[in-house]
């Protein structure tokens, strides 16, 4: 079937119902030049369907104008695979609307570069659901503005495999609010590396709850910083089994607050181990009770 969209002067297309938007076949919308496509207009744009996306080529979508693609419906954006959701540049993602940020399957966010990524705002990130967040790569996760990070609901948070929690940078890891910090599973927290749990700072270390303080493995014990261990509170420390009191190292332990050390239990304390015992100072002796 022959279509004479390409006979259509980019004037003319500007003039057309939606009616006859809606009804242009596949064959008809492959036709389309870049003109074509930048004379449409945004009441236009939204009376494209699905099925005639899903013939747009790659210069044919980066041809549309901003406030076109922000008039594509939700139902329509369905129609585009992945490799044509990659076509779509930094500056048309961006501008894209929080609908339809979120109706994009986990197969079309496959399709946005990491160059995309970064470009996405706070409200976009913050409309992304739990099946969208899992299914982003590594490097899309490590693309994401630390600004726009925070933006993320709990919900998304918690979905995130150790892979992408390895992925996040130190200054996304320091951008993470408290709310999203207490979101993360124990077994989240327990499965970060001690590099990513000592780029926390020592702010985001003083509101972990005790549930997340007493998942943290022997190890990420072992590694905390000074800073960090003394950020903990009591009701934190008294979290603390005999296990991970007893993977402190000495040079911890010298260093803990009085009031820390008072915290712990008696139960935790059996952890010590007498090296861990002989470098308990003067002084954090005659504080303990």
């Amino acid at each position: 079937m022959t279509t004479i969209v390409p006979y259509i002067s980019a004037a003319k297309i500007a003039t057309l119902s939606t009616t006859v938007i809606r009804n242009f076949t596949t064959e008809d919308w492959a036709a389309f030049n870049t003109d074509q496509i930048i004379a449409l207009t945004s009441a236009q744009a939204g009376a494209i369907t699905s099925t005639g996306l899903s013939a747009l080529n790659s210069t044919q979508i980066r041809a549309f104008q901003i406030e076109d693609l922000k008039a594509l419906t939700t139902n329509a954006l369905q129609g585009f695979t992945s490799a044509q959701i990659d076509a779509i540049t930094s500056d048309q993602i961006a501008q894209l609307t929080t609908g339809q940020i979120a109706s994009l399957s986990a197969d079309q966010l496959d399709g946005v570069g990491t160059a995309e990524i970064a470009a996405l705002g706070s409200a976009q990130i913050g409309v992304l659901t739990s099946v969208q967040v899992a299914s982003l790569s590594t490097a899309q996760i490590a693309a994401i503005e630390t600004g726009d990070l925070r933006a993320m609901s709990t919900a998304a948070i918690r979905v995130l495999d150790s892979a992408q929690l390895d992925a996040l940078t130190s200054d996304q890891l320091q951008a993470l609010t408290s709310g999203q910090l207490n979101a993360l599973t124990t077994g989240q927290l327990a499965g970060l590396s001690t590099t990513d749990l000592n780029a926390l700072t020592s702010d985001q270390f003083s509101k972990l709850s005790t549930a997340q303080v007493a998942a943290l493995t022997t190890n990420q014990i072992n590694r905390l910083t000074t800073d960090d261990l003394n950020a903990l509170g009591s009701a934190q420390m008294a979290a603390l089994s005999s296990e991970q009191v007893g993977a402190l190292s000495t040079a911890q332990i010298a260093v803990m607050e009085t009031g820390d050390l008072r915290a712990l239990t008696t139960s935790s304390l059996k952890g010590f181990t007498s090296a861990q015992i002989d470098a308990i100072t003067s002084d954090q002796i005659a504080q303990l009770t």
